[in-house]
């Protein structure tokens, strides 16, 4: 029990620190989400770049479009995000510059994975994911853990600090064979969603949606809190 002296703050008594550990790899924070429809397919990402639990910037996207048909989101450490982007980069320009072609979202997809388990033992805290349209116009969609193990969906993929609530809220709104405009408004919801269960991802999110014809870009507005 307390003393008198104890509730109004005096007196001896121990504090228990019970701040807990964060991991580094949800160190900056932020969200990716993909999900595919009918001969096209979504990534978003949100606007948030954290030092834990302060907001360093909000206008920060994690998926890049590397090729034509091609979307690679990178969540985790942001410094391991940049340095693995600049490394696939150079080597999707190498590849065009001897092949005289762009590298298809399969070869990407092999070449992150390849990148990653290289560095295994001492490897990037990067969780990506690798999505776009075959030459066929399918949608392709990969996501991976950190040394590079695939795993291939035809449906939806998330990862970052909202994974979990992302799969959740997506769950219950996704069909298949979804039209741009349709796979836009599912996107969109489900990360709004995700965003109000988590702390370290939110200012909003952009979704891209790649047909095609091309890609189509639009941001959704959230709480800048």
């Amino acid at each position: 029990s307390y003393s008198f002296c104890t509730l109004l703050g005096g007196g001896a008594h121990t504090h228990q620190n019970n701040k807990r550990s964060m991991s580094i790899a949800a160190y900056s924070g932020g969200s990716l989400l993909s999900v595919c429809g009918k001969n096209c397919i979504s990534i978003c990402s949100d606007h948030r770049l954290g030092s834990q639990s302060h907001t360093i910037a909000k206008g920060c996207l994690k998926f890049h479009r590397v090729g034509p048909k091609v979307f690679v989101g990178l969540s985790g450490l942001n410094t391991d995000n940049r340095t693995l982007l600049a490394r696939i980069q150079f080597r999707m320009k190498l590849f065009k510059l001897r092949e005289e072609r762009d590298m298809p979202v399969e070869a990407v997809a092999s070449m992150v994975s390849n990148i990653l388990y290289g560095k295994r033992f001492g490897g990037y805290i990067v969780y990506p994911i690798v999505c776009g349209l075959k030459e066929n116009g399918e949608p392709f969609l990969t996501s991976m853990d950190g040394i590079g193990a695939h795993s291939f969906t035809d449906e939806f993929a998330s990862v970052g600090t909202a994974a979990e609530a992302l799969l959740g809220a997506v769950e219950s709104l996704y069909r298949p064979d979804m039209n741009p405009d349709d796979l836009f408004h599912v996107t969109a919801q489900g990360m709004m969603a995700a965003l109000d269960r988590d702390t370290c991802s939110g200012w909003g999110c952009t979704v891209a949606i790649m047909t095609e014809e091309g890609v189509t870009t639009r941001t959704v507005s959230g709480r800048n809190d």
